[in-house]
């Protein structure tokens, strides 16, 4: 009965409009059933033909032939992994992964089980523990410490971690919003496998900054958030930097297109939509909770978790954008504060400190503004 719900709940969420987006993997979840699915796709690199949808993967659903355990590969987008083109019914198997990446240097990343300074060759992260890599021959053997346990799925992952997209493939639309740091437009990138419907950021800095600096702090930063994948995290498929005519730098930032905008817009303007019900306010709740969990769970803090950075899909499958973004570029444009200063908690007026905390906090006020359809009144 579960499982029936659970497949009746997916198809609403993952299946509609089904032949007007380019963004439906053509194979069938393994787990709950469901065909065509919209959400990120995880392929088993043991079990043949094996297939779990996104949200199952977050549920460490698993069956008697498929254990969470297993090395997987993460299909962010249809038919291509880390920039190459690979079609669904192609067989994908440890053996086809170690022949088309096999030859990765993965510099200063160490095996966390053999200690090898440098992996060569493919590259495991658990998806569950923070920052630990395996090396292929540990991943395969399954090595476990005090930490790392026999179920935590290990995901294959290349040494380009943030794809450097180029420029000419990405075609600016209508402007969607603007914040702090850029503006975000609707935009069309040209992918290995075709046209896909975007949202870029396009961020600016101003001449005088060490660009080269800046470019390595962003990507190292971005580089932490990136590994944190999951179905309640706006996906990231690459960046691209360029030199303007006055000596500044832009960045483009190009992140899944979520339909329904921020939770912002979805809060305050229902009258364009159909009103959110009390279950799907309940549904997305549980779906930010989730991905700040998982985002605490890295040992990381979002910092700016509010509405504004809350995304919406047309079927309500809600995700935390904005990854990262705020402390490099405070630290760089010489910003006053972390996060928006009306989400901030009084506390941290008082020291400047902040931990995972901050971010609960800020998901509670989100959570109320969700519910009462009212901004929060506390004195500032």
């Amino acid at each position: 009965m579960k499982k029936a719900a659970h497949k009746v709940f997916h198809h609403k969420a993952g299946n509609k409009s089904i032949g007007k987006h380019r963004n439906h993997h053509r194979v069938t979840c393994n787990v709950c059933g469901l065909e065509n699915f919209q959400v990120d796709r995880y392929k088993c690199l043991i079990c043949v033909n094996y297939n779990v949808c996104a949200q199952c993967f977050e549920k460490r659903l698993q069956s008697e032939q498929h254990s969470t355990g297993h090395t997987m590969v993460h299909f962010k987008v249809p038919d291509e992994l880390f920039g190459r083109k690979i079609k669904s019914k192609d067989e994908i198997t440890i053996k086809t992964m170690e022949h088309l990446y096999g030859k990765e240097q993965h510099e200063d990343i160490a095996c966390d089980s053999c200690i090898i300074q440098s992996i060569s060759g493919l590259r495991f992260k658990c998806d569950t523990c923070p920052n630990f890599n395996l090396c292929q021959m540990c991943a395969i053997k399954n090595t476990t410490n005090e930490k790392h346990k026999p179920d935590h799925p290990l995901i294959l992952v290349s040494h380009e971690i943030i794809q450097k997209l180029n420029k000419k493939d990405i075609e600016l639309g209508d402007p969607l919003g603007q914040g702090a740091f850029g503006t975000v437009y609707k935009a069309k990138w040209s992918s290995k496998t075709g046209r896909r419907e975007v949202a870029c950021k396009v961020l600016h800095i101003p001449a005088g900054i060490d660009s080269l600096k800046l470019e390595k702090s962003f990507l190292r930063e971005l580089s932490a958030y990136a590994e944190v994948d999951g179905a309640y995290i706006l996906k990231l498929f690459g960046y691209s930097t360029f030199q303007n005519e006055n000596s500044s730098t832009s960045y483009y930032l190009i992140t899944e297109y979520m339909t329904k905008g921020s939770l912002t817009n979805l809060i305050y303007n229902q009258q364009q939509h159909e009103r959110v019900s009390l279950r799907q306010k309940l549904c997305i709740a549980c779906n930010i909770a989730t991905g700040m969990r998982k985002i605490h769970d890295h040992s990381l803090i979002h910092r700016d978790l509010r509405p504004d950075n809350i995304l919406v899909t047309d079927n309500y499958l809600t995700k935390i954008g904005d990854m990262g973004l705020a402390r490099v570029l405070d630290e760089y444009l010489d910003h006053t504060q972390i996060g928006c200063k009306r989400y901030m908690p009084p506390e941290f007026y008082d020291t400047g400190m902040y931990d995972q905390k901050l971010d609960i906090f800020t998901f509670g006020l989100s959570i109320s503004e969700l519910f009462t359809e009212t901004q929060h009144h506390f004195k500032e």
